[in-house]
């Protein structure tokens, strides 16, 4: 049973006779631990070395045997030497296994000591120093935070826009906004004199360049927004009148086109290319991944494997898909009623 083997113990430390705090000579290990909850029933160790080694290094993982306040399995992992702790807490915010979507926050607890309140620094080793990089950055960076200085931290029920340790569990996402003064207006010049449309599909975008040239519109600037938006700069005001009045001819690349006056059409999907390998040879067909690619979105670019690759080991698909954070997963092939 996961988190029975030595494996899942390796990060277990004994601490009789610590109260707080931490032994250790000046050479020992930067260590950052996250909480990860919601795994699969069936995660072990080298599954969660798998999905979280891509982003530091791993030194150890522990699988709870039992299970959280809200009845999920959940584990702590030990990160070596992070230099930013709270934007890889971010970047692990979208990690799937399978079906299972998990949460991923800082420990609240090290070593006895709580993330989450302000308190003396204890004896030995402190928390700021637990986590400090080895590194040295300069004064002025933005991973540079001084040991002895007075870092203020959000409480656990903090209301002031922050992230609450309970809200990151409940996977209850709250976005701080970022005020922008309503003056800030950027690329201008090419208000009037610019278009902004959808393409029809995919094949569309891929030879939108061509299309222009045929038409007699080579000159036109091409700027790729997301997904299937793109916005058509002309060199006058005139030339993108007459664009947009010949209707006939740009409906056949184009769903929809309005002149741009600073205001953004709202573009909710956008292209993902996915990583996709471990597929077996004689499944490796354009069918086949695009079942996996059909998990996230529409498959807009296939695989394309022919008998002429060498490498059948991975493939890329394009997708558009309405996630805007990174895809990580993994996922079962039955095939002839085996896995």
């Amino acid at each position: 049973m996961a988190g029975d083997s030595p494996e899942d113990w390796q990060d277990v430390v004994s601490r009789k006779g610590r109260k707080g705090s931490q032994q250790g000579d000046g050479n020992s290990k930067v260590i950052t631990k996250f909480f990860v909850s919601n795994l699969p029933p069936k995660c072990s160790s080298s599954d969660l070395k798998e999905f979280f080694g891509t982003f530091g290094t791993l030194e150890g993982s522990y699988i709870a045997r039992k299970l959280d306040r809200w009845g999920k399995r959940f584990a702590f992992l030990s990160f070596r030497d992070v230099i930013d702790a709270k934007r890889m807490e971010g970047e692990m915010g979208d990690v799937w296994m399978g079906s299972y979507k998990l949460f991923v926050v800082l420990a609240r607890f090290v070593d006895g000591e709580t993330r989450f309140k302000d308190k003396p620094e204890p004896k030995g080793k402190s928390i700021l120093k637990e986590n400090a990089t080895h590194a040295n950055p300069k004064v002025g960076s933005s991973t540079y935070v001084p040991v002895n200085s007075n870092v203020s931290r959000p409480s656990r029920l903090d209301n002031g826009g922050g992230r609450t340790f309970l809200d990151s569990v409940l996977n209850k996402n709250t976005v701080e906004v970022i005020n922008v003064d309503d003056n800030v207006r950027g690329f201008s010049e090419w208000n009037g004199s610019s278009l902004m449309g959808k393409v029809v599909d995919f094949k569309a975008l891929t030879s939108l360049k061509g299309c222009l040239n045929s038409g007699g519109w080579g000159s036109v600037g091409i700027k790729y927004v997301s997904g299937y938006v793109v916005l058509l700069v002309f060199r006058s005001i005139t030339d993108c009148e007459r664009f947009y009045a010949d209707k006939g001819w740009w409906s056949r690349i184009f769903n929809s086109l309005v002149i741009w006056d600073g205001s953004s059409m709202v573009a909710n999907d956008r292209i993902a290319w996915l990583h996709v390998h471990g597929i077996p040879i004689h499944l490796a067909i354009d069918e086949v991944f695009d079942l996996v690619g059909a998990r996230y979105g529409e498959v807009v670019q296939p695989a394309r494997m022919t008998t002429s690759d060498n490498n059948f080991s991975y493939a890329y698909i394009g997708v558009l898909c309405k996630s805007r954070g990174r895809i990580v997963d993994r996922f079962d092939i039955r095939w002839r009623g085996c896995l």
